[in-house]
């Protein structure tokens, strides 16, 4: 007689190991893998083991944006190019600066890539 699994079909080699091993009990195979990660080693050392390379953090490297708040300077790039405002504020880990321009007589708050501005 053929073994056949819950739905009929022959076991497959997984079914069929796991019948070798744990007979009639398959509630051993749940211990078993309990067990083997109890002492499962961890990333660190399985990295090392196996020969992986950790990744390693890169430290970000911040450029000094050359701006201090308060500072006049003239946007050179972009659709304010040729416009004059002053630093309200330098978002260093942005790599951006916030200007404040006149539009219209009202001063309008713009943030820009620091690269788009010079020193007036």
């Amino acid at each position: 007689m053929t073994e056949t699994t819950h739905d009929g079909a022959e076991p497959g080699p997984l079914e069929q190991a796991q019948r070798l091993l744990f007979g009639e009990h398959p509630e051993r195979a749940a211990e078993l893998c309990r067990l083997a990660l109890k002492d499962a080693p961890d990333d660190a050392t399985a990295h090392r083991l196996l020969g992986i390379a950790e990744p390693v953090a890169e430290e970000e490297q911040k450029e000094e944006i050359p701006f201090l708040v308060g500072q006049v300077v003239e946007i050179t790039e972009g659709p304010f190019s040729d416009f004059s405002g002053t630093v309200e504020e330098v978002l260093s880990d942005k790599g951006k600066v916030r200007v404040s321009v006149s539009l219209f007589g009202r001063p309008t708050s713009v943030e820009l890539d620091y690269l788009q501005l010079k020193a007036h």
